[in-house]
């Protein structure tokens, strides 16, 4: 069994989700005028959703980038919350199948699997915020998009509780509803986090955070420790060293 660690040499570039849209849809071949068209107010609407939010979302906007007419627009989507749904729906997809960034290791086998997707998680976040605001700003708006929001949670949770299950003792004998909550809760914790450092910008933790974590990588081995104390505890065998990690281990 190759032991995996949070000390791995890897590298992750990720995409703002526009710019992964507009290269997806430039290398397809074979697509009519209209959904040329509709491809265009997508990107567009993506690039109004990361630098603005839902709220301040506009269709003339949309139509201004994307170089149509609003009339053009009402042919594909309604409204600005059609758009901003199967937009999302996009970016989803992207995150469930890892497109929107790219990992260089010498082994990604030996990398621990929270670390990466906490590192993920954290990296597509600052490289697109306004998409995360609006996440969480649609998931109220529209009850369609609060649905495939939920299951993607529930998609990832359910592979963190599975792994949870299969790697430590404590729950492999247990109900595995106890993984799964303990899954969601954990997972919570990264959620919260990222969100009052990349949206609502709090002061206090983004100070804290700079005096122990300043990087991506840092706060994803931290918060990656957070969660290997709590559900592996004393069974965790991921190498910890340097600095604040050194002070996480002694909790």
């Amino acid at each position: 069994m190759v032991e995996r660690n949070m000390n791995a040499e890897i590298q992750m570039e990720v995409t703002p989700f526009h710019e992964l849209l507009e290269s997806r849809f430039r290398q397809a071949r074979g697509l009519s005028k209209g959904e040329r068209t509709k491809n265009r107010l997508k990107v567009a609407a993506a690039k109004q959703l990361n630098e603005l939010d839902f709220i301040n979302l506009r269709v003339a906007d949309i139509c201004r980038d994307a170089a149509v007419s609003t009339a053009t627009f009402h042919r594909y989507f309604l409204d600005r919350t059609e758009i901003a749904t199967d937009v999302l729906d996009d970016y989803l997809e992207a995150m469930r199948e890892g497109s929107l960034y790219t990992v260089t290791t010498e082994n990604e086998k030996k990398v621990d699997g929270i670390y990466l997707a906490t590192l993920a998680w954290l990296k597509s976040a600052e490289a697109n915020p306004g998409i995360l605001k609006c996440l969480l700003q649609l998931r109220d708006e529209a009850p369609q998009f609060a649905e495939s929001y939920q299951k993607f949670d529930h998609y990832w949770y359910q592979r963190i509780a599975d792994n949870i299950r299969s790697r430590s003792s404590s729950f492999s004998n247990t109900d595995e509803s106890v993984a799964l909550v303990a899954a969601y809760a954990l997972g919570g914790m990264v959620d919260d986090i990222t969100r009052k450092i990349f949206i609502q910008r709090d002061t206090k933790l983004l100070g804290a955070v700079e005096r122990i974590a300043p990087t991506p990588e840092s706060l994803a081995k931290l918060l990656s420790m957070f969660w290997h104390r709590m559900v592996y505890g004393g069974e965790s065998k991921f190498e910890m060293s340097g600095g604040f990690l050194d002070t996480v281990k002694s909790l």
